[in-house]
């Protein structure tokens, strides 16, 4: 089969699962990606529980967990931190092992580069995923890139949830309060950091060999290891990177990139973030009846 074939297979894909995918669409001003600063001075759970924290005052990539049915366990996961290793009386500070997208514990080979369109044609490009491939749960709870401040989600703190059918167990909230509102006082509200006013840079520390990152008119962000990128100053800034390869690059090849924020302020605030990675992967091309099955939503071709 041809690229182009490739290319409308994948399109009449994206057309048809609109409507599955939008069933699982998360609610308006969640997104997946936000920058914040950690504010706890001291771990305040697990084995360390007290100890000085390692995240303090350090700009944090963070990951959001939201349940459409339970919103009251919305919450997120930081996506590359400092941690502590060995016994409880002496830890030793090290790099946490939740450092990449998709999150370890998954053991998932990377999100999908599928064929692109447009101004990534001859291209395998990430961000088809999440509606190509509707019925892969990896695509959908890690695909959508986009990167907020965490001052794109402060509007719905306070806010009643839209069903006013769905009660809270906590019994002293009538009702429920809306699911940006539960997730950005989660870890009693340590994340609920606005970053307006500190200039964010993304600085590429790593990345696979012809792996390339673009904006979504095709122009390269990163020219090399080492470049850093503004994301902004300001509360309402967004980036959607696009990670792509060679149309010819066989099926089955795996590529990353890794990052971390900085403070680029002319008063700089806070520390750099830990390192954080995402992980690709060429997807085989589907062929026959199994090609037909994936445009219609029924199965998902994945690798693992």
């Amino acid at each position: 089969m041809t690229a182009n074939q490739i290319r409308t297979c994948v399109a009449i894909a994206i057309l048809l699962a609109t409507c599955a995918s939008a069933l699982a669409a998360p609610e308006p001003g969640v997104g997946l990606y936000h920058v914040t600063y950690d504010n706890a001075p001291n771990v305040t759970f697990g084995t360390y529980l007290g100890q000085p924290n390692p995240n303090y005052q350090r700009l944090t990539f963070m990951l959001t967990h939201t349940y459409a049915e339970t919103p009251w366990n919305n919450h997120f996961h930081r996506i590359g931190s400092y941690s502590y290793t060995g016994p409880a009386e002496s830890p030793v500070e090290a790099l946490s092992t939740n450092d990449r997208v998709p999150e370890p514990h998954y053991l998932d080979d990377g999100l999908a580069l599928l064929p692109g369109v447009g101004v990534f044609a001859g291209k395998l490009v990430s961000g088809m995923g999440p509606a190509a491939l509707p019925n892969d749960s990896i695509e959908q709870e890690f695909g959508h890139l986009t990167i907020a401040p965490m001052d794109s989600l402060m509007a719905f703190d306070g806010l009643d949830h839209p069903n006013p059918a769905l009660e809270d167990p906590n019994p002293a909230i009538d009702g429920a309060k809306h699911p940006v509102h539960y997730l950005i006082n989660a870890s009693s509200g340590v994340y609920k950091n606005s970053v307006d006013g500190v200039r964010i840079g993304l600085e590429l520390t790593a990345i696979s060999p012809g792996l390339e990152i673009a904006d979504a008119a095709g122009a390269s962000l990163f020219g090399s290891v080492g470049d850093v990128l503004t994301l902004g100053e300001t509360d309402d800034w967004s980036l959607t990177p696009y990670f792509a390869v060679d149309e010819l690059t066989a099926p089955g090849s795996a590529f990353s990139a890794t990052f971390k924020l900085v403070d680029l302020s002319d008063t700089p605030q806070f520390g750099d973030s830990a390192p954080f990675s995402f992980d690709f992967i060429t997807v085989p091309e589907p062929t026959g009846a199994v090609l037909g099955l994936v445009a219609i939503g029924l199965v998902t071709v994945r690798r693992r």
